[in-house]
């Protein structure tokens, strides 16, 4: 254990070997020490698989599909060559085939939506209205749980005159509110529609348009990073929200021992398991509801956000 801690740090601090590819053989061989993950152990090991699968899924797909009428038959056929060498002996003829008829039915759905086959239908406004009805009275962002304005139910309905007020303060970790849209409901494809997710309520979810723009079609933490700026210090914020997205969205609750508030009843944010000040990622990353998130500078104007 101690061998595999000082390999790893010494690799993250010494920059030349970033770029040393015995280094990074030896990495891979390695087994990651599960202390340095934290408390967010199950999140980065299980987005880092789901990753690794839908690269190793995608690579079947050719471009010759594109442009040809293909048939599930022609993309097994492909399909099974690929897969009948990658996994030589390890598996018997019909697990291959078992596996290249899975694969075969993602690629062929894939292609569908690349040569836009089929287009992303309209939302009716009778679906809207049932969206909002099986949120009750108080309907709120399923990835955020920010409470949504009458205003924001109004002009999502299609009703004019409605305008968004913009708060005071905005919360530096998660700055809702900078813009109208950020406080608008929009309609959010649980499963992404880039990906294969399909237009129907089942898929569909109520999302505020800040966490619209930030999750975009991402579905595992490693779609996108978070980089640190000296224009943002002495905040130490998060210049891409998106890692605190994927984490509000799995864990959906507030993480203070005894606390019932989630996102079903409460707006959630963030900070780190280690204390005011300290540097927020996907390991450090903590979910508070706004009862327990005490920082005191918290909250800046939002006109001068961005200065």
């Amino acid at each position: 254990m101690e061998r595999d801690f000082n390999f790893v740090i010494n690799s993250i601090l010494n920059i030349q070997k970033a770029w040393c590819n015995d280094t990074q053989s030896e990495l891979s061989h390695m087994s990651f020490p599960d202390p340095m993950l934290g408390f967010r152990r199950d999140l980065l090991k299980g987005d880092m698989y789901r990753e690794w699968g839908r690269w190793f899924i995608e690579q079947f797909i050719d471009a010759k599909y594109l442009s040809n009428n293909v048939t599930y038959a022609e993309i097994f056929y492909d399909v099974f060559l690929i897969i009948d060498k990658i996994c030589g002996w390890t598996y018997d003829r019909n697990d291959k085939q078992e596996i290249s008829g899975i694969i075969s039915k993602y690629v062929l759905q894939r292609i569908r939506i690349i040569t836009e086959s089929y287009k992303r239908k309209k939302i009716s406004l009778s679906e809207k209205r049932e969206l909002l009805e099986l949120l009750g009275d108080k309907p709120r962002c399923w990835l955020t749980g920010m409470l949504f304005s009458q205003e924001a139910i109004d002009l999502f309905l299609g009703r004019q005159n409605a305008t968004i007020k913009l708060p005071d303060y905005v919360d530096k970790y998660m700055p809702i509110g900078l813009i109208d849209r950020d406080l608008k409901i929009e309609i959010d494809h649980l499963y992404p529609f880039a990906l294969g997710g399909d237009d129907s309520i089942e898929n569909f979810r109520l999302i505020c348009g800040w966490a619209n723009m930030v999750k975009s079609s991402q579905v595992t933490m490693y779609g996108r990073g978070t980089k640190y700026t000296k224009k943002i210090q002495p905040y130490q914020s998060i210049d891409n929200y998106y890692w605190a997205i994927r984490t509000l969205g799995l864990k959906r609750k507030c993480e203070c021992d005894g606390c019932k508030n989630n996102l079903e009843n409460s707006q959630l944010t963030i900070s780190s398991f280690h204390g005011i000040g300290k540097i927020i990622n996907p390991i450090s990353m903590k979910i508070l509801c706004y009862e327990h998130a005490q920082e005191r500078e918290r909250f800046v104007l939002r006109t001068e956000f961005n200065n």
